[in-house]
């Protein structure tokens, strides 16, 4: 995750900013599960350590369920995927896995909400491959993308369907001024979240402003760096927070520089989270000690 992304997190204050007004207008949640994953099937250097040796590529996908239950799938932010093919993937994951795919970059970034009810279609068509393990889907607008233009944003938003989890990462600045909160107030009404980015560089992106009941956090870290620890740390202790405040869901979406070390991370953090929230997370192990869990 470039978005933020400074080559080292010394000196910068990660203290988790208070929740938002709107996180406090979400009504009581009859359920709470959190997601962890990472941002690809899996890196040929997890094969002999996160993988059994001699893993196909064709395989990452299988073997990547058996460590985590969810995925920032960006494949789909690049292009729109034939049926089958999205379908393919949701039979190589179990019945609990959830993908969160981003949304094409051809409605986000090129044709910026305008005249995109084709090609939104058929993205639409391609995801519901995913049956039951399709979760919240990510709109991931572009940099340049200011407030002045949220009109075209929200009438798209408005004609998404309505059984669908969609949120949205905002970028620009001007999103996240006191003024604009009005912002994260028609989302509510809408029910779509507002994606979160935990990054070094851009803390004025921990809006934390929940929308909806179901919460995408995108955690960059910086390769186990003891701040790494700290964040996750402080992280737990809001989820505990949030679960009496009518949050259902949320993604843990890993950014490791290459996603080396996603699996050492979601290892240390999903036990803390059993531990504080009495989960039942999968916790990924090596491949010599996976086999009394699978």
């Amino acid at each position: 995750m470039k978005f933020g992304k400074l080559d080292t997190p010394n000196g910068v204050d990660f203290t988790l900013p208070p929740d938002g007004d709107v996180t406090d207008r979400l009504p009581a949640g009859e359920s709470f599960m959190i997601y962890s994953g990472g941002t690809q099937f899996g890196r040929p250097e997890w094969v002999g350590t996160w993988f059994p040796e001699k893993t196909k590529s064709a395989d990452y996908l299988s073997q990547y369920a058996k460590l985590f239950n969810t995925i920032e799938l960006n494949a789909t932010h690049y292009r729109v995927f034939p049926y089958n093919t999205v379908e393919g993937w949701a039979k190589k994951v179990h019945d609990d896995f959830k993908f969160c795919p981003k949304w094409p970059q051809t409605i986000t970034h090129r044709r910026r909400f305008k005249n995109a009810q084709d090609i939104t279609d058929d993205f639409l068509a391609s995801i519901s491959a995913l049956g039951q393990k399709l979760g919240p889907c990510f709109i991931q607008l572009p940099p340049n993308y200011t407030s002045g233009k949220a009109d075209a944003l929200f009438h798209y938003l408005h004609d998404l369907p309505g059984d669908l989890k969609v949120t949205i990462e905002f970028r620009h600045p001007s999103w996240f001024e006191k003024v604009e909160q009005k912002f994260f107030h028609a989302l509510h009404e809408l029910g779509v979240g507002a994606c979160m980015s935990d990054t070094g560089g851009r803390r004025d992106a921990l809006h934390m402003q929940l929308s909806a009941p179901f919460v995408l956090l995108r955690f960059g870290g910086y390769e186990l760096h003891s701040t790494d620890y700290e964040r996750m740390t402080d992280w737990t202790e809001r989820f505990a927070q949030w679960k009496t405040k009518g949050v259902e869901e949320i993604h843990l979406l890993m950014h490791q520089p290459d996603s080396l070390k996603t699996p050492e991370t979601l290892a240390w953090w999903n036990t803390q989270l059993n531990e504080r929230l009495g989960l039942k997370m999968p916790i990924p192990a090596p491949v010599e000690t996976q086999g009394s869990l699978f």
